[in-house]
């Protein structure tokens, strides 16, 4: 392309960035611009997974509210971008909007990164109510986001991360010895209470179990349900370890350099679609936790009870010290915030 037709591009409103001779393209329009805007968005899991099924809601929405104007290419189930690459690929512009995972980024989320998936992190329906408030969660883990060339446009937790077994879990002792697949955040509270942590891909996690190679897993019930592993892991404990949380972002360049009208319509529908999701995940998780209940004798639905739980969470003490003494005043803050969300 010769320099004048480049320069006449980049006047139009499209950023060109090239890449190992590969040239990327990344348009923001001009506020007075007619034509649609197209926006990128990457998700991760399967048809029936909740947030997949949440960002395909906001397609929707924005492209029936901006009555033409602004217009999404969905690529789901990683088939654009690898979750793990997803804070990347936003900041490069590959992609305008995707799941990412803070849990994935501790040097560039610090506290965020490290609170994500902690476990007993926040109680997710109250959380999903309240996070936007001023001064909650939202206004905590933003700028963290923001520092990184990227604006949160929205956190959607999926409740109930538990641990599910192929024998029961049902006192500390139990955990001795388990090797249990999980993610890193879990990886030191899964030590001290006695488990073997392990990190295979979720693929293999059935067949690991079933070799019995592997004893079980920390997972969403709803990946616990949908991926069948209560045929290989038939017991599960329902504690409330975690909130397993995968924020949305968006470019902030891009989103900073929307029409004001559209900027508005994009942050108005993902609070509004904030809304839908949280009414829909408690209802759709209730449901999941029945189903498997209902399967008795076959799968076990053990709920820990209060005074072992307990137990359960003073095995942690060391893990929650060693968070205030990494984290200082962060830490401190965050505490105070999710005593508003438990």
């Amino acid at each position: 392309m010769k320099r004048g037709r480049v320069k006449a591009v980049y006047r139009a409103g499209m950023a060109v960035a090239v890449s190992l001779g590969v040239a990327a393209f990344a348009w923001v329009p001009r506020a007075e611009s007619a034509e649609p805007i197209t926006i990128k968005m990457a998700s991760y899991g399967g048809p029936s997974y909740p947030i997949r099924i949440h960002l395909e809601t906001v397609k929707e929405m924005l492209e029936k509210r901006s009555n033409g104007r602004i217009k999404v290419d969905h690529y789901p189930a990683e088939s654009l971008v690898k979750l793990s690459k997803a804070f990347d690929a936003v900041i490069d512009n590959v992609v305008q909007i995707a799941l990412t995972s803070a849990a994935y980024e501790p040097k560039r989320m610090a506290v965020v990164a490290a609170v994500a998936n902690s476990p007993w992190n926040w109680d997710a329906y109250k959380f999903g109510e309240h996070y936007r408030e001023p001064g909650s969660f939202y206004d905590f883990a933003a700028p963290y986001f923001e520092k990184n060339g990227l604006k949160l446009m929205s956190w959607p937790n999926v409740p109930h991360g538990e641990v599910f077994s192929s024998k029961p879990i049902r006192k500390l002792e139990d955990f001795k010895g388990k090797m249990l697949r999980t993610v890193s955040s879990l990886k030191d509270p899964l030590k001290l209470l006695g488990a073997e942590p392990i990190f295979i891909p979720t693929s293999e996690l059935f067949n690991a179990i079933q070799r019995g190679t592997v004893d079980g897993g920390t997972l969403a019930i709803s990946s616990i349900f949908s991926e069948k592993y209560f045929e290989v892991a038939p017991h599960i404990q329902i504690a409330n370890l975690y909130t397993g949380s995968l924020p949305v972002i968006m470019n902030l360049k891009f989103f900073n350099g929307l029409p004001p009208d559209m900027r508005t319509l994009v942050w108005e529908t993902f609070v509004e679609a904030d809304k839908q999701y949280y009414r829909r995940i408690r209802q759709d998780t209730t449901e999941v936790i029945n189903q498997l209940k209902s399967m008795k004798p076959k799968v076990e639905v053990y709920e820990v009870p209060a005074e072992e739980l307990a137990r359960w969470k003073a095995a942690l003490k060391p893990f929650y010290d060693e968070m205030a003494k990494t984290w200082g005043a962060d830490w401190t803050r965050f505490e105070k915030i999710r005593e508003t969300l438990k």
